[in-house]
């Protein structure tokens, strides 16, 4: 076995400094923009693998162009808006971080985890879209936090009704790669009917 040497180190330092240690497994870049479009292309990845509508040609809307962080074109040619965040414990990043963070800890019940993506679907549906019309509006939630991808949590947001959206078509919670099930799963979750 030969020694890496000094150069290879030095790349492979520097790229596992830029990883969060904290739910990193969508976060290989320090890139806001690229760790989007690489979300929304997963979640379009999987669609196609379960038989489910997708879209494809992501692209970053870029910082000053949000929401949506993302455009894409469906299966049949419609204009899609694609935006993107996360569900995350945020002191337990904090603390990967090497912050020193004081808190009480909360546990993520699902009580907790249902209304922490309700209040992220209405703050998300109150948005002034840039760059539209779309044809469709898709919000993506995604998560790696060990914390939160707990078997009664994902039941709670199977089993939930979300509320009614005006802007918002779709919303998909979109999971970290499951070793048992070889992929990363990802819930449609069932909205209210739609506001007019």
């Amino acid at each position: 076995m030969t020694k890496p040497s000094d150069k290879d180190n030095d790349f492979f330092e520097t790229f596992l400094e830029g990883v969060r240690k904290h739910a990193p497994y969508f976060f290989l870049s320090s890139n806001r923009q690229l760790n989007e479009v690489d979300v929304a292309n997963l979640l379009s990845e999987e669609l196609s693998k379960q038989g489910e509508e997708s879209f494809h040609s992501v692209t970053s809307r870029g910082q000053s162009n949000d929401p949506p962080d993302c455009e894409a074109t469906g299966d049949e040619g419609e204009r899609i808006g694609i935006e993107v965040t996360e569900l995350v414990d945020g002191p337990s990043i904090a603390t990967a971080k090497g912050r020193d963070v004081s808190f009480q800890e909360e546990s993520w019940k699902p009580s907790r985890v249902i209304e922490k993506i309700t209040c992220i679907i209405r703050r998300k549906d109150r948005a002034d879209p840039k760059g539209g019309p779309y044809d469709l509006y898709i919000l993506i939630v995604y998560c790696d936090d060990p914390l939160i991808l707990d078997y009664e949590n994902l039941k709670a947001i199977r089993d939930s009704d979300f509320p009614a959206t005006q802007l918002i078509d779709r919303v998909y919670f979109l999971q970290s790669y499951c070793p048992f099930e070889k992929r990363c799963p990802h819930i449609k979750l069932r909205l209210s009917k739609k506001l007019r």
